[in-house]
């Protein structure tokens, strides 16, 4: 809304223009594009939790701790905004098997437990259809690379406000132009 009214301050009346957050044109992509894409996020979250759970590694970290699961959620969600899929599983852990001198073997223990546990809701995610918000953006990114402007019909878009961006937006920001 700020940006509307500086918009109408500085040009007088506009028709026809349209100021979206992400989710708002992601929804559109997805609504013209006719998919389907609920996320559920608690049961997503919740998904995340008894993966995590199930992990001995994790379990055994994080399961004393008040709500430390948490933690895992928000690794987990860093993973997946970051582009991560269970494709990536083993160049992932390739890499952080690379880097078995310079990181401590706990910690990276915890990191492939995290990679393997976000693989499992992955999967998991599909079955039972819920997922991240992050999902909807990487499917309305490839909605974009496919059809174009048939979903998402604009003569000029105009994007502001990003100071950075995680891999799935950028992926969208990158089909749009």
């Amino acid at each position: 809304l700020h940006l509307l009214r500086r918009l109408v301050r500085s040009h007088g009346a506009v028709a026809g223009v349209v100021i979206q957050t992400i989710s708002g044109a992601v929804h559109e992509i997805l609504e013209r594009a006719g998919r389907e894409m609920p996320t559920r996020q608690a049961a997503y979250e919740l998904t995340v939790r008894w993966a995590a759970e199930e992990d001995p590694v994790l379990a055994a970290e994080l399961g004393g701790l008040t709500d430390g699961y948490e933690v895992a959620l928000g690794a987990i969600r860093d993973l997946v905004d970051a582009g991560f899929t269970p494709e990536n599983e083993a160049g992932v852990l390739d890499q952080l098997a690379e880097l078995g001198p310079v990181i401590p073997a706990a910690e990276r223990r915890r990191a492939e437990a995290l990679v393997r546990v976000a693989t499992r809701v992955h999967r998991a995610g599909r079955e039972l259809r819920i997922g991240p918000h992050a999902a909807r953006i990487r499917v309305a990114a490839g909605v974009l690379r496919d059809e174009g402007a048939a979903c998402f019909p604009t003569r000029a878009c105009l994007v502001h406000g990003f100071a950075d961006v995680t891999g799935v937006v950028a992926d969208v920001l990158e089909a749009l132009i």
